[in-house]
């Protein structure tokens, strides 16, 4: 298991330091550092203690315990030290205590890949003029306790639902049968027949060992409304009884089964709206093959020009801002995507994790 179960981290200046003189490096300031994410914070003190929370999160969500302490059992703390400079960039990261077996090589990675990321701290100041600031960041490393043996199911509510099985839900006959289903039956909600909306949804929906299906969640990618997510709801309700549920030791078990659905236009009047939209899918899932390859800037290109026909469509922007990330060519276009595809779905604790580092939170009465 490769993670920590705790990271124990606290922002510590040096006075009186050498080094901080030597490279005209402070470690006494009048204003410290802070993240420009929480530039909303009132006060310099609520500052700077939201900007340490923001970076342990980071650390804590980002470092991996090395495989080689795992198995030397290896525990201790490491200390680290970085600056953040004049311009808000971190930079010279070095380990000033290690404990050896890569744990200070880990902490190293964790601390490059902010300075990858960009000017995201507002500087330190001196008389008013930003000046560069020395951190030291002690991180703990503590062996994990062995995890239980995984279960192939979990308990929902009333319902024990596997995720492991031998053989998976299928509705008729075969995956085609539902995706032939799907594109014959689904339409707008008649009210919207003319409107030329469109793009995907993804319904959770639990299949029931029985056949009977229950929907969950409805992820509505495009921000198309109520109406059609009602629409699909009521679609896959009607296939409840022809499915053949997942099995698992050779019983019908509960299983949980995403489903994707794509609302096209169908009337006359949109057949340019339905052939841009089937263009920039095709770019969308072109831009995912490359990106597999390690082809990230093509990638980009592609997911780009999918927006600039659907600039609402939380799928395409999920995908260009994730890569954005990964990749450490942060912009604002980062912000912007991520912000638009949580609004409209679910993303993962560790996107989220770097989305608030980079970008901040909204107020909870803009949520």
């Amino acid at each position: 298991m490769k993670s920590i179960v705790s990271i124990i981290l606290f922002l510590i200046t040096v006075s009186g330091n050498g080094l901080a003189q030597q490279d005209s490096v402070y470690s006494i300031v009048e204003v410290r550092p802070f993240l420009r994410s929480c530039m909303r914070a009132e006060t310099d003190l609520e500052r700077e203690q939201c900007s340490n929370q923001r970076l342990l999160t980071s650390i804590y969500k980002s470092i991996v315990y090395p495989d080689s302490a795992l198995a030397n059992q290896t525990e201790g703390t490491v200390v680290a030290q970085f600056v953040v400079n004049n311009s808000g960039f971190v930079q010279d990261p070095r380990i000033i205590r290690d404990i050896g077996d890569g744990c200070g090589d880990a902490v190293l990675l964790v601390l490059n890949k902010l300075g990858e990321i960009g000017p995201v701290w507002r500087p330190a100041l001196m008389d008013s003029i930003p000046v560069n600031f020395l951190f030291t960041v002690p991180i703990k490393f503590n062996i994990p306790p062995p995890p239980p043996p995984p279960l192939p199911y979990q308990v929902i509510g009333s319902d024990t639902v596997y995720h492991a099985f031998d053989t998976p839900p299928i509705f008729g006959e075969s995956i085609q049968d539902l995706e032939y289903f799907l594109s014959e039956n689904l339409k707008a909600p008649a009210s919207y027949r003319d409107s030329c909306f469109c793009g995907p949804m993804v319904a959770q929906v639990l299949i029931g060992k029985n056949g009977v299906i229950r929907i969950s969640e409805v992820f509505d990618y495009a921000g198309l409304g109520f109406d059609y997510q009602f629409q699909l709801i009521q679609l896959l309700n009607s296939t409840t009884g022809k499915w053949k549920p997942a099995t698992f030791e050779g019983n019908g078990v509960n299983s949980v089964y995403a489903i994707r659905a794509e609302f096209s236009p169908k009337a006359s009047s949109c057949d340019k709206v339905a052939i841009d939209y089937a263009g920039a899918n095709e770019k969308a899932r072109q831009g995912e093959l490359l990106f597999a390859e390690g082809k990230t800037d093509e990638a980009i290109e592609l997911w780009s020009s999918a927006i600039q026909m659907f600039p609402e469509n939380a799928e395409y922007r999920l995908l260009r801002g994730q890569a954005l990330m990964e990749s450490g060519n942060f912009d604002s276009t980062v912000c912007e995507d991520l912000e638009i595809a949580r609004q409209k779905v679910a993303i993962s604790a560790l996107l989220e994790g770097s989305y608030n580092l980079i970008c901040g939170s909204r107020p909870a009465q803009e949520e």
